[in-house]
């Protein structure tokens, strides 16, 4: 089945469809590994700060989709910008992307004002460890959650018109 999505021209909201459908078939060990490694280590990191409660993993579980929601829009953006700048299928913007994300993992606050720019609305990967973590321990709470849905609906929508608009700027060879 997924040979049939490379192959087939549809929409973004099918292709989501198809690759959330086939979620768990095609989840090995090693995912189901990972998952569980993660779900322990949150509740592990909770206990420890003294803020396990059903409203904080409530709060977890809402900050695991805004982060996957800012992940797979950051990928499929600088994916999309194939559609113009194709250096014959080899192009280095989303290796670049995901490096400057990398830079995210630790807090920004150690980084140099522009760093902590680009980090925050260029690349909003600190929307992914860092507001989360800044929101749990209670620092600016409604602000941060108000920035981290917008920031999250921003990112879906400019990757979705992105993609789209490289859609059309497409053009196939030999049909």
């Amino acid at each position: 089945m997924r040979n049939f999505l490379k192959l087939t021209a549809m929409s973004l909201q099918s292709q989501m469809y198809y690759r959330t459908s086939f979620f768990l078939s095609g989840m090995g060990l090693h995912g189901i590994g990972v998952v569980l490694f993660g779900f322990i280590s949150l509740n592990y990191s909770l206990i420890r700060l003294g803020i396990f409660r059903p409203a904080s993993m409530l709060m977890c579980l809402f900050f695991v989709l805004c982060g996957t929601i800012i992940c797979m829009s950051s990928y499929l953006l600088t994916n999309s910008l194939v559609f113009w700048y194709d250096a014959g299928g080899r192009t280095s913007i989303p290796y670049m992307i995901t490096e400057i994300g990398s830079y995210a993992r630790y807090p920004i606050m150690i980084y140099p004002k522009i760093l902590q720019f680009i980090l925050l609305f260029v690349v909003p990967y600190a929307f992914i460890g860092m507001v989360p973590v800044m929101i749990l321990t209670g620092q600016h709470m409604l602000s941060l959650c108000a920035a981290l849905v917008l920031i999250s609906l921003f990112s879906l929508l400019g990757a979705r018109f992105v993609f789209y608009r490289g859609i059309l700027h497409y053009e196939s060879m030999g049909m």
